[in-house]
């Protein structure tokens, strides 16, 4: 396993590669599907202006990526983390991890931060044993829901 930066050439890999984390862990419902073009066209920025790494296997496939941001003086946040379902439980999302740590030492920035899917029980217990601790939750409900719970439910 090789973790190297990524460059704008890794687009189309890193692309398919993020098609598969969308189909595994699908966005929460507050927010609504994933808009594809918008979502690629972010890891387009990314690989140009910010921090990006690949893992690649023995044959040299792409099997997992990390996508990081630099979000204000000293802040980065890490946008996603994803290792292709066969590979994962052998240190390629640490690895990547390491990477990207790294280089936001090396940009100045100590603090960073992530959204994860509450029901993305592997990645939260995998970020938990890191030392990443919840500091914000959004919660989210259907409005229907809410107003027949409340008992202001309007006639239709």
């Amino acid at each position: 396993m090789n973790v190297r930066r990524a460059t704008i050439d890794d687009y189309d890999a890193l692309a398919e590669l993020w098609r598969e984390f969308d189909h595994e862990v699908p966005p929460p419902t507050h927010e609504g599907p994933n808009d594809l073009e918008k979502e690629l066209a972010e890891i387009r920025e990314i690989l140009a202006s910010d921090i990006a790494f690949v893992a690649l296997d023995d044959e040299g496939t792409p099997v997992g990526f990390a996508l990081a941001r630099h979000r204000a003086p000293g802040f980065g946040t890490l946008i996603d983390l994803f290792v292709r379902q066969g590979e994962r439980r052998s240190g390629i999302a640490t690895e990547l991890m390491r990477e990207v740590l790294a280089a936001f030492r090396e940009d100045g920035i100590d603090q960073l931060d992530l959204e994860v899917v509450a029901a993305n029980t592997v990645a939260r217990s995998l970020y938990q044993r890191w030392g990443l601790k919840d500091e914000v939750m959004i919660m989210t409900g259907r409005v229907a829901d809410l107003e027949a719970r409340l008992g202001r439910q309007e006639a239709s």
